[in-house]
C-alpha cells in the first residue's frame, strides 16, 4: 500500500511539471522570459570563453575609450572579412578633454577560436581559447572601456556570474529557513504563533535598499590587486602585451 501510494505521488508530481511546462508554451510571454533567463545564465556561466579579455585585463592609456567599430567593407567598398582600427587619444586644449580618434595606417582582422589569456572554463578545465579575438595588436572594445581601461563587454559577463549567481543562493538560503520558522510557528500557534508573525512583519517592513546599505556599512576583508601580466599598472605601450 505505502508503495503504491509513492508511486501515485511520484505521477503526481510529474504530471503537475508536465502541466506547468505546457501553460508556459503556451504564455508567449513567459516563454520569452525563460529562453532569456536561460541565455543569460549560459553567458555567464561561458564568460571566460565569450569574453575577449580577463576580469584584471585594462589599458590606461584607453580609459573611457568609444566601442570599437566593426567593418566589413574596405576602401573601395568591397566585401571583407570583418577588421578593426585601434585606437589614438589625444588631449584637446580648447575643450580640455581627451578625444579618441582611429589609427587607419593598420588593419587588424577579427579571429574566431583564438589564442588568449589561460583560464579555467566553469573553474574546473584549463583553457586559453576565446570566441573572438582581433590579430596581435589589436584590442576590441565592443561596449568601450571604463576608467580603467577594462573592455566593458567582459567584465559584463562576469559582473553577470554574480548577479545570476547570487539570486539562486539567496533562495537556497532563504527557502529552508522561512519553511522552518513558520513550520514552528504553524504548529505550536497561539501566542509563539503571534510573536513570531510579528518578527516576520518587521523585518519585512524594512526596505530591502536600506539594509543593503546597512550591510554594506559591514567591513569585509577583500584582496588587494596583485600585478597582473595583462594589467597596465605602469604606463607603457600597448604594443608590449603578450597575445598581441
Amino acid at each position: 500500500m505505502n508503495k503504491f501510494l509513492c508511486k501515485m505521488k511520484k505521477i503526481q508530481a510529474i504530471s503537475s511539471s508536465i502541466d506547468i511546462l505546457r501553460r508556459i508554451m503556451k504564455d508567449k510571454i513567459a516563454l520569452i522570459g525563460l529562453l532569456l533567463l536561460i541565455t543569460f545564465y549560459l553567458f555567464s556561466f561561458l564568460a571566460c570563453f565569450l569574453a575577449p579579455y580577463s576580469k584584471e585585463f585594462g589599458l590606461r592609456d584607453l580609459t573611457y575609450a568609444p566601442p570599437t567599430t566593426v567593418y566589413i567593407k574596405d576602401e573601395n567598398g568591397n566585401i571583407s572579412w570583418p577588421y578593426i582600427y585601434n585606437f589614438t587619444r589625444k588631449f584637446n586644449k580648447e575643450t580640455f578633454r581627451q578625444e579618441y580618434s582611429q589609427e587607419r595606417s593598420q588593419k587588424y582582422y577579427l579571429k574566431i577560436f583564438t589564442k588568449g589569456e589561460p583560464y579555467k572554463l566553469l573553474d574546473l578545465i584549463p583553457a586559453d581559447i576565446k570566441l573572438f579575438g582581433a590579430d596581435k595588436g589589436g584590442y576590441i572594445f565592443l561596449l568601450g572601456t571604463d576608467i580603467n581601461g577594462r573592455d566593458n563587454f567582459s567584465r559584463l559577463l562576469y559582473g553577470g556570474q554574480v548577479s545570476l549567481t547570487i539570486g539562486f543562493l539567496a533562495l537556497f538560503i532563504a527557502f529552508p529557513i522561512g519553511l522552518l520558522y513558520g513550520g514552528i510557528s504553524g504548529y505550536y500557534g497561539g501566542f509563539l504563533d503571534a510573536i513570531m508573525m510579528r518578527i516576520a512583519e518587521a523585518i519585512m517592513s524594512i526596505p530591502s535598499f536600506y539594509l543593503l546599505i546597512s550591510l554594506s556599512i559591514i567591513p569585509l576583508s577583500a584582496p588587494r590587486l596583485s600585478r597582473h601580466p595583462y594589467v597596465d599598472y605602469p604606463r607603457r605601450s600597448i604594443a608590449t602585451y603578450p597575445y598581441h
